[in-house]
């Protein structure tokens, strides 16, 4: 999956792939569940804290508790999900898209007997 990554990271598209904006949209939904996991489990134990303190009644500690858990269930479920898709999204872009050239030290090499800018410069 990491190589994916990498693959997908070095990639420069001069036309954007129609399938690039469904992955931004799916990376906000990514977020915004992960986000929500962890205030989900912030707000868990500050109930936690209330009840120990005595501002809240235990039956609505535990009921809050019941809610805020199954939520965060959830929420990781749906994270875990997006997270797939997502890499699924990038492996799918990748196809018909051969490695970029690269020479021995990492750096990019020319193609068409063009030099870049980098290579001028040494």
């Amino acid at each position: 999956m990491l190589d994916v990554w990498w693959r997908y990271l070095r990639i420069a598209w001069t036309h954007e792939p129609i399938g690039q904006h469904y992955l931004r949209r799916m990376l906000v939904s990514f977020k915004f569940e992960l986000n929500m996991f962890v205030a989900t489990m912030v707000c868990l134990v500050g109930f936690g804290l209330l009840g120990f303190s005595g501002s809240v009644r235990w039956p609505i500690v535990v009921a809050v508790a019941v809610g805020l858990g199954a939520a965060a269930v959830l929420l990781a479920n749906a994270a875990r999900g997006s997270s797939e898709v997502l890499a699924d999204v990038r492996a799918n872009l990748l196809k018909g898209v051969g490695e970029p050239p690269f020479d021995q030290s990492g750096n990019p090499r020319t193609t068409l007997g063009l030099t870049s800018a980098w290579s001028r410069r040494a």
